[in-house]
């Protein structure tokens, strides 16, 4: 009796872990001429690698001419 509950508790810590499932990653660029909102889906990923994923798509553009530096648009991400 003492093994199944000992088995049974291990299954629950297990099932109640971060499982990979889908990930929805959401993208908000600002511009000139407004906002922009996109979506992305990460299929069958565990959260932590889906939000390392996330960040790396946030990002700001700039462009160097010379010694003059010009900041562009500019991305942030969120995992949802």
């Amino acid at each position: 009796m003492k093994k199944i509950t000992l088995l049974a508790a291990v299954a629950i810590a297990v099932l109640s872990t971060s499982c990979a499932k889908s990930r929805t990653c959401t993208c908000t660029t600002a511009t000139s001429g407004g906002t922009v909102t996109e979506v992305y889906t990460f299929d069958k990923i565990h959260k932590k690698n889906a939000q390392e994923a996330c960040e790396q798509m946030s990002n700001q553009k700039t462009t160097t001419v010379g010694s003059s530096t010009t900041t562009g648009d500019k991305t942030t991400c969120t995992l949802k």
